[in-house]
């Protein structure tokens, strides 16, 4: 799952072909952070109800109506719209996916070394894809603006397709589950207004999250100003997500 072959063309398709300005990327960015949080707690009580499987079901094809809805935008609000959807896939699969691999680990001594090996050895090799789907986003961008979008949409059904051949495996008592979670959510919360240490860092996680948007945003309107071509910019891209997975090389590979 990811947003393949999005990624490197967005903000060329959003400014060349739709005419969006990069203020309004930005505010559109604020927004997706904002429904990140406001959708995280009533997402994680909606997977605990439906199951892990169900979820990466539903958080596909949220996101490809999201990218879809993105694709049809004719206005800063339908834009809006279409990243209210994708963040309600991101919350969904934040959850879901880290749960359903978990669960598909057998309970031996070594489960936490074996969940720390799969998941870092996949998400390194998942770096190869993406940069691959970069540069061939950035050339079929320069044929026409729409082909990788649409090839981004096919791929997030396609992943919806594969989540539902994942075993479902039997869950807690859910009212049980219930009292606790809320129980300990309230207990959280208190702990959090109440501690400055912890509100400040909350604020600096904020401040940075804002900042790295904005930076990610003009990054690549800085290319588009210098005249890069969508092919250009695609493997720039991609050299970058080669960088990344040198970072995450470590972690799947010891």
């Amino acid at each position: 799952f990811d947003l393949l072959f999005y990624y490197a063309i967005k903000f060329l398709f959003l400014t060349q072909v739709k005419g969006f300005t990069a203020s309004d990327i930005v505010v559109v960015s604020a927004f997706l952070g904002l429904f990140k949080v406001l959708f995280q707690i009533p997402i994680t009580v909606v997977i605990d109800k439906i199951g892990n499987r169900r979820s990466l079901i539903i958080a596909d094809l949220f996101q490809a109506t999201s990218v879809t809805v993105i694709m049809l935008s004719n206005s800063l609000p339908v834009l809006i719209i279409g990243n209210l959807f994708g963040a309600i896939a991101v919350a969904m699969k934040d959850v879901a996916e880290p749960g359903l691999l978990n669960s598909s680990i057998p309970d031996v001594k070594e489960k936490s070394q074996i969940y720390s090996k799969i998941d870092g050895k996949s998400v390194g090799n998942f770096y190869y894809i993406s940069a691959f789907s970069a540069i061939v986003s950035g050339f079929l961008f320069d044929i026409n603006g729409y082909i990788p979008m649409t090839i981004c949409v096919i791929i997030l059904l396609i992943s919806a397709l594969l989540a539902t051949g994942f075993t479902v495996h039997k869950q807690e008592d859910i009212k049980k589950y219930y009292k606790t979670y809320f129980r300990d959510l309230k207990l959280a919360f208190s702990f959090i207004f109440n501690s400055s240490r912890l509100k400040a860092l909350m604020l600096f996680s904020g401040v940075m999250y804002g900042i790295i948007m904005v930076m990610n945003t003009y990054e690549m309107g800085l290319l588009d100003e210098m005249g890069l071509s969508a092919s250009i910019t695609g493997i720039i891209y991609a050299i970058m997500q080669m960088k990344q997975r040198c970072f995450n090389s470590n972690k799947g590979d010891d």
